[in-house]
This record gives C-alpha cells, structure tokens and sequence, in this order.
C-alpha cells in the first residue's frame, strides 16, 4: 500500500457513503419486489421446507455415518 497525502475530510466522507447505499436506477425495481406480502403464509411455508430438507440431509449424514 502507498502512502496517504491528505486525509479525507469527514464532508468527502459522507459524500462517498451516501452515493454508494442508494441502488443503481434499473435496481429500484428488484427492491420493490422483495417485500412482496401477497400471501400470510409464505414465511412459514419457508420454514417448514428449510426444517424438512435440514432434517432430512442430517438423517443422511447419521445414517452415512453409522
């Protein structure tokens, strides 16, 4: 690594931040679509496949390694 030969001041700081937090133009419409609340019961339905696949690669893994 090179030597500094200024410290950014804290203005330049949060000019940097703040540009780079906000998504680019064409990605406002990705971010819309993921709070996507349609259905009540898609958490849980998320849940109980997660818990069922986890279940069932464990059960492999104690049976592999019996």
């Amino acid at each position: 690594m090179g030597l500094v030969e200024r410290t950014p001041t804290q203005d330049e700081l949060l000019v940097h931040e703040t540009q780079s937090e906000a998504p680019a133009e064409g990605e406002w419409v990705k971010v819309a679509l993921l709070d996507d609340d349609s259905d009540p019961l898609s958490p849980a339905r998320g849940v109980a496949v997660g818990v069922l696949l986890g279940g069932i690669i464990w059960g492999a893994i104690l049976w592999a390694l019996s």
